[in-house]
């Protein structure tokens, strides 16, 4: 197929009209008079891009270049087998409700992305991380607590041995094995408050323990928190702060990478909390586990409400995550309560 256009060698700018003759892998250009001057082959030659409605151009190998109408670069185009493709991206290129639609999609894929995509790759990497690797992330997490946040424990003898029995009937009562371990901290700035690391250690600081006013409190404090370790909540959170190329990395068996987890998590637990759905979970296995007590959610309400406002004059903790308010939260333990109204209660 022969077509027409402008050469430019590359050395100057003269313009010489030439003839284009295409074949299925070369091109070659020639004079009026037919005469051929220049030929190269057809898969060393490059299109130039769509932008908006400029003149698009076919870059040869020596350096120069032949222009053509519209026409004529389609006919290279579908030659060159990019003709669909591109014909479709320059097509929405002068469409700009195409286009603003497109970006629209792009936008909705994004944050589809990032608000289900992502946390469910941190799920399904959390259940498939080894328990030697948990226990090293939470060794190190706990290393740097005690280094910039937590004193010792300051409780007495009868305190602590108060706790520790509350916690050892609590982890068989359950089931919940030997990997589940009390730690007792000054909470000092943090003040009174409870985390959960990803190996089964619960920290519990001595003004959360003076806040509570009976057993029951304390119990739905550690149930909470034995819930956040069972569903592995603290190293999914930590997961998808790493962003999608940390994440895809572990995922294709870089699992030892995950210790890097170690120098956010103590910050993700202290400043941060968790999130809505954890919470939630969380609140859940309180509520059932008060439910086969047969006592009701109100002990644990009164320490949500009891630690908002000790947490008035220090940092918010992790357990009174804003996301979902404690407001929120005691007005789903009622709704719950409420379903299961059929069980006898205690009060």
């Amino acid at each position: 197929m022969i077509i027409y256009g402008t050469y430019f060698d590359g050395s100057s700018s003269r313009p010489r009209k030439v003839r284009l003759k295409v074949h299925e892998e070369r091109v070659e250009c020639s004079e009026h008079d037919g005469k051929t001057f220049y030929s190269a082959s057809l898969s060393h030659c490059r299109l130039t891009p769509s932008l908006g409605n400029s003149r698009r151009f076919l870059k040869l190998p020596n350096g120069g270049r032949w222009e053509g109408d519209e026409h004529a670069i389609a006919v290279i185009e579908k030659k060159m087998a990019g003709g669909r493709g591109m014909h479709f991206v320059h097509s929405l290129e002068k469409r700009w409700r195409a286009a603003l639609t497109s970006f629209v999609v792009l936008g909705i894929a994004v944050w589809l992305f990032v608000d289900m995509g992502i946390p469910l790759m941190a799920a399904k990497i959390a259940v498939a991380v080894p328990e030697e690797i948990l226990d090293k992330v939470s060794k190190q997490s706990l290393t740097m607590l005690d280094e910039r946040l937590f004193k010792p424990s300051e409780l007495d003898s009868e305190e602590r041995e108060n706790m520790q029995d509350t916690f050892t009937a609590l982890v068989k009562e359950m089931g919940l094995g030997e990997r589940y371990r009390l730690q007792l901290r000054k909470g000092g700035k943090i003040g009174a408050n409870a985390f959960a690391l990803p190996s089964g250690t619960i920290i519990v600081t001595d003004e959360l323990i003076k806040l509570a006013e009976d057993d029951r409190q304390i119990r739905g404090v550690l149930v909470h928190e034995v819930a956040h370790v069972q569903n592995r909540h603290a190293i999914r959170h930590a997961l998808q702060q790493l962003g999608v190329f940390a994440l895809v990395s572990i995922s294709m068996g870089d699992i030892t990478s995950i210790t890097s987890v170690a120098t956010t998590l103590p910050m993700i637990l202290v400043e941060s909390g968790y999130s809505r759905d954890f919470e939630r979970e969380a609140d859940d296995a309180v509520i059932r586990y008060f439910s086969q007590k047969s006592w009701n959610s109100k002990p644990f309400q009164e320490i949500l409400l009891s630690l908002q406002q000790a947490s008035g004059h220090s940092q918010q903790p992790s357990f009174l995550s804003t996301h979902p308010g404690i407001q929120e939260r005691i007005k789903r333990l009622k709704e719950l309560e409420a379903e299961n109204s059929s069980t006898r209660l205690i009060f």
